[in-house]
C-alpha cells in the first residue's frame, strides 16, 4: 500500500485523508476497536500503530519525567568566601516597577524569578511544571509560569526585554554582602555597597549578553573584580582571608509531564473519532442559520451606494401584536410633558420637523385612505 521512500508524515497524512485504522490499515474501524493491532517494537517502540507508520523520532522521545533534560546552575556555599555576580536591577510590568538585586550565573540554562516580584508586577504567562533539587535534599516540583519582564540597570538609559523567564516561588540564592571600603582598587569604582541582599532574579546563559564586561577592574589573585556590563557595574571573585567553605549544587529540571499528558489525550481522541469524522468541508448549520442565510442571500441589493436587506423573521406568516394602544400612551404621555417642559416641546417639534423634511415620517392627514391601520 506504502512506498518504502515515502516519508512517514506523508504516510499519516495519508491513512488519515482515507480514514484507515492506524493499526492495520485497513478502512471501517479505529485503533480502539481494531482487533489485529499490536505493539509496533520498531527500535523498541511500544506505541499501537502499524510498523509502516513508524517515525525514528518516537524511538527516542523520553517516555519518563526522569528522562528530561536537567539545567545544573550556582554552587551555594555555606559562608561567604566568594562574591556571586550580583547587581541591582529594576524590573518593569504591566503594575508599576520595582527594584531588586539580580545574580547572573553563567552556569544557568535557564533564568528565573521569584513569583511574588512576577505576580507583584502583573506578569502572566504559560504554566508547566518545574522540578528543583539540592543534592542530598528532597526534591520539589512546582508550577511555574514562563514570562516576560523588562529591567534596567541603576545607572543604564537603556530598558531590556528577556522573555521565557521561569518563575518559582522560593529561589533560594545565596544572601550577599559588601563593602568596597575594604578594597583600596574597587574605591573608585561607581557601585554602592550592600548587606544581607537575597537576589530575586537569576540570569542564565539564555541572557547571557546582559553580563559581558565592557570594563574590567582587578588587582590580581585573591582580589574580587569589579566589571562593567550593560546592566551596569558588578563585583565578583574571592574574598580576602576566608577559607572555603562546603558548596552545594542546585539542579534544576523542566518537567513536560503535562506536555506529554496532552499529547496524549490529543491523540487518544484523535484516533477514537477517526472512523465518525464528518468531512472536512461538510458545513454544519441549524434550521435557523440555513433560514437566516437563505433570507440574506435573496434579499441583500445594492441601491445607491448602500445596501438592502430583509429582515430575518423566524417564520414567512409574521403577526405582530398590536400596539395601538401603547402608542397612544407614550403620545399622551409626550404632549404632558411639552405641555410642562417647553425646553423639550421644543426640541421634539425641532426632531420631528427634521424628519418630515427628511422624508421619515409624514402628517396623520396625508396618510389617511393610504393606511390600513390609521384608515
Amino acid at each position: 500500500m506504502f512506498c518504502r521512500n515515502v516519508v512517514v508524515n506523508e504516510r499519516w497524512a495519508l491513512v488519515k485523508r482515507h480514514q484507515l485504522c492506524f493499526g492495520c490499515l485497513t478502512s471501517g474501524h479505529s485503533l480502539s476497536t481494531c482487533h489485529r493491532r499490536t505493539v509496533c517494537g520498531v527500535n523498541g517502540c511500544q506505541r499501537k500503530h502499524h510498523q509502516l507508520l513508524h517515525s525514528q523520532t518516537e524511538a527516542s522521545r523520553p517516555t519518563s519525567s526522569e528522562n528530561q533534560v536537567q539545567h545544573v546552575f550556582n554552587c551555594r556555599q555555606e559562608s561567604q568566601s566568594t562574591l556571586f555576580k550580583i547587581l541591582p536591577v529594576t524590573l518593569f510590568g504591566p503594575r508599576g516597577k520595582i527594584e531588586i538585586y539580580a545574580m547572573i550565573d553563567e552556569g544557568s540554562s535557564v533564568s528565573l524569578l521569584s513569583d511574588s516580584i512576577a505576580t507583584s508586577l502583573g506578569l502572566q504567562g504559560p504554566a508547566s511544571l518545574l522540578s528543583l533539587q539540592w543534592y542530598g535534599r528532597n526534591k520539589t516540583t512546582e508550577k511555574s509560569r514562563k514570562v516576560t519582564v523588562e529591567l534596567r540597570g541603576p545607572d543604564a538609559t537603556h530598558t531590556f526585554a528577556i522573555k521565557n523567564v521561569r518563575t518559582i516561588r522560593n529561589l533560594n540564592l545565596p544572601t550577599q554582602s559588601f563593602d568596597k571600603s575594604k578594597y583600596n582598587h574597587l574605591k573608585t569604582v561607581p557601585f554602592s555597597n550592600y548587606t544581607d541582599v537575597r537576589p530575586d532574579l537569576l540570569l542564565g546563559l539564555d541572557n547571557s549578553f546582559l553580563g559581558i564586561a565592557r570594563d574590567v577592574v582587578d588587582n590580581g589573585p585573591e582580589q574580587p573584580i569589579a566589571a562593567k556590563t550593560k546592566l551596569g557595574w558588578m563585583v565578583y571573585g574571592p574574598l580576602q582571608g576566608i577559607t572555603t567553605s562546603v558548596s552545594r549544587v542546585m539542579l534544576v529540571r523542566e518537567s513536560t509531564a503535562l506536555t506529554q499528558l496532552h499529547q496524549l489525550v490529543e491523540n487518544f481522541i484523535a484516533v477514537d473519532s477517526l472512523a465518525i469524522r464528518c468531512p472536512v468541508n461538510a458545513a454544519l448549520e441549524s434550521d435557523v442559520d440555513r433560514r437566516a442565510r437563505e433570507i440574506l442571500e435573496q434579499t441583500t441589493k445594492h441601491i445607491g451606494g448602500r445596501y438592502e436587506v430583509g429582515l430575518l423573521w423566524r417564520e414567512d406568516d409574521v403577526k405582530l401584536p398590536p400596539s395601538y394602544d401603547m402608542a397612544q400612551k407614550r403620545l399622551l404621555g409626550i404632549e404632558s410633558r411639552m405641555k410642562r417642559d417647553s425646553q423639550f416641546a421644543k426640541s421634539y417639534i425641532r426632531e420631528i420637523d427634521k424628519y418630515v423634511s427628511k422624508g421619515y415620517a409624514r402628517e396623520w392627514g396625508q396618510l389617511r385612505g393610504t393606511c390600513p391601520i390609521l384608515g
